[in-house]
C-alpha cells in the first residue's frame, strides 16, 4: 500500500481550533511551541490529517491511534506495519501512509540566489556540479534528498552528501549510494504538488507498491475537523494492502 494525500493548508482561526482539538495534548503542546503562526497551521494540518487517516486504517478512535515521535523527528505508528511521512510549505501538506519504508518533502518555489553556494555544503561533488550548471535544479534536488532521508528514518542528521539522488521525474528512480548503504533499496519520484511547488516521494522497493495519489480541499478538511476520522467517502483504504 502506497497513498500520498495533498491538501490545503488550514485558513482560519476556527478550523485551527477544531483541528487541534483532534490531536493530543503532547501534539497541541509541540505545536503551541513553534513560534509562527504559519508554522503552527500548516504543523497543525498535516499532523491532524495524518491522524485522521490512521484512525480511519486501523478503525480505532483518533485518541488511541499510537502515533508517536522518533527520535529523529519522524512520526512512526508504534505496534503497527505502517510507515508514514509529512512535509508542508505554504499553503501545502503532503501526508503518506505505505506498507513500507517513505519519506515525502515539499518545498515552495522561490528565488535561491545563494543555491550553489548551497549545493557545494550539503550536496555531493557531482550534485555541485550539476547545480552550478543548472542553479533551478536545487529546489527539486533538495526535496528527493529530504525524501530520502525521510524514508530511511534519519531526517537530515543522516547527512545529505552521503549519497547522490536524482533530479526528481515523474518515474521512480534508484540512489547512489555505497554499495552496502540501506539507501540502495529506495527509490524516488516527482509528485505534482499543484502550482508553485516542488514536491518528491521516497519509497523502499517502489515495483512492489501502487500508488495512489489523493487531492483533499478545505471541505475534507473541516469534515476531519468535525470528527477526527478521515471521511468515508474517500474509500481512502478500501481493498488495499
Amino acid at each position: 500500500m502506497l497513498h500520498v494525500h495533498i491538501l490545503p493548508v488550514a485558513d482560519d482561526v476556527a478550523l485551527s481550533d477544531r483541528l487541534l482539538a483532534t490531536l493530543t495534548s503532547a501534539e497541541q503542546a509541540r505545536i503551541d511551541r513553534l513560534r509562527q503562526p504559519a508554522d503552527r497551521r500548516r504543523s497543525l494540518t498535516a499532523r491532524a490529517a495524518l491522524r485522521a487517516l490512521l484512525s480511519r486504517l486501523l478503525g480505532v478512535a483518533g485518541p488511541q491511534v499510537p502515533l508517536m515521535t522518533a527520535p529523529s523527528g519522524q512520526p512512526i505508528v508504534a505496534g503497527t506495519p505502517w510507515h508514514v511521512s509529512l512535509a508542508h510549505s505554504g499553503e501545502c501538506a503532503i501526508v503518506a501512509v505505505a506498507s513500507t519504508a517513505v519519506g515525502v518533502d515539499v518545498e515552495s518555489d522561490r528565488d535561491m540566489p545563494d543555491a550553489v553556494e548551497m549545493a557545494r555544503t550539503w550536496f555531493t561533488a557531482a550534485e555541485a556540479t550539476r547545480i552550478a550548471a543548472r542553479p533551478a535544479d536545487f529546489l527539486p534536488l533538495w526535496t528527493a534528498k529530504e525524501a530520502v532521508l525521510k524514508a530511511a528514518g534519519t531526517g537530515l542528521a543522516g547527512g545529505l552528501a552521503g549519497f547522490a539522488a536524482p533530479v526528481p521525474s515523474t518515474e521512480f528512480l534508484p540512489l547512489s549510494a555505497p554499495p552496502d548503504s540501506a539507501l540502495t533499496r529506495l527509490a524516488v519520484r516527482r509528485l505534482d504538488a499543484g502550482p508553485g511547488y516542488h514536491a518528491a516521494l521516497c519509497v523502499q522497493t517502489p515495483a512492489a507498491h501502487a500508488l495512489r495519489e489523493h487531492r483533499h480541499d478545505l471541505a475534507w478538511l473541516d469534515a476531519v475537523a468535525h470528527t477526527g476520522v478521515a471521511p468515508t467517502e474517500s474509500e481512502i483504504f478500501h481493498g488495499q494492502t
